[in-house]
């Protein structure tokens, strides 16, 4: 109906939205084609696993608890909070707001995540290297490899990840920033695939060149004068030698 697709106001109890909700819908749901999402989260940075039916996020039970009113007692009476969170906070203790999207609460304290973490329960995890999973417990990859994905590591320096998948470069192939390259007629500058004109190789990270007129010996280029053409990594004078198997010059008797 198009009532669904028109904007209503919700009763969130003063919480943020909550991409890790069992109650949200999961990212291909009503798509045509499941290898294009049709749930696209604004925010950035987004660890939760939208979609999930393992169980009740912990926003999930804050609502649960401020809808039905269950708070906390202690032996001297009633300590139910009075205070209000605005709508992207939600309480830490009994009186103190703070906003999960870049702090965690551990014992009614508030930790604030550095630079490169993201909140995980009642702590902050390292995104590089570490993972926040469905229970919000930190996973943590072995010393030097990253995530790809929410339970994989690998090697950056081997391989890559794409849409939380691992790719292997091939034979004759390196890694650049997320995908592979061929040595033999591209190079990567700055995280960036360049690619040689179509008949060229690549002789050095600037320096393409035609293998049927020059050559190249140790990443540097060699340019084979007139009457000269290149054989395996030198150049040889057509009129008095040739270039016989295996790149291996021959003299004219």
């Amino acid at each position: 109906m198009r009532s669904q697709y028109e904007l209503q106001d919700t009763n969130n109890q003063n919480t943020p939205y909550d991409y890790g909700s069992i109650m949200h819908y999961a990212k291909q749901d009503f798509t045509l084609n499941s290898a294009k999402p049709a749930f696209i989260p604004k925010t950035k940075g987004i660890t939760a696993e939208i979609g999930q039916r393992k169980g009740m996020s912990l926003i999930d039970i804050q609502r649960l608890n401020k809808l039905y009113g269950c708070v906390r007692t202690s032996t001297t009476g009633p300590t139910q909070s009075t205070s209000k969170c605005n709508e992207d906070n939600i309480l830490c203790g009994e009186r103190t707001c703070y906003n999960p999207t870049n702090h965690a609460c551990s014992n009614g304290q508030i930790i604030l995540c550095k630079k490169g973490q993201l909140p995980c329960g009642v702590v902050c995890y390292n995104v590089a290297n570490q993972t926040c999973t469905a229970d919000h417990k930190v996973a943590v990859c072995p010393a030097g490899n990253v995530f790809c994905g929410k339970n994989t590591c690998y090697d950056p320096a081997k391989y890559t990840c794409k849409d939380g998948k691992i790719v292997s470069c091939q034979s004759g192939q390196r890694l650049c920033g997320k995908a592979c390259y061929t040595t033999l007629s591209q190079t990567c500058v700055e995280g960036q695939i360049r690619s040689c004109p179509a008949g060229k190789v690549l002789c050095d990270p600037g320096h393409c060149y035609d293998p049927k007129k020059h050559t190249c010996k140790d990443g540097k280029f060699i340019e084979c004068q007139r009457g000269q053409l290149p054989c395996g990594t030198t150049c040889y004078n057509t009129g008095t030698q040739t270039c016989g198997r295996r790149n291996l010059l021959l003299s004219g008797g």
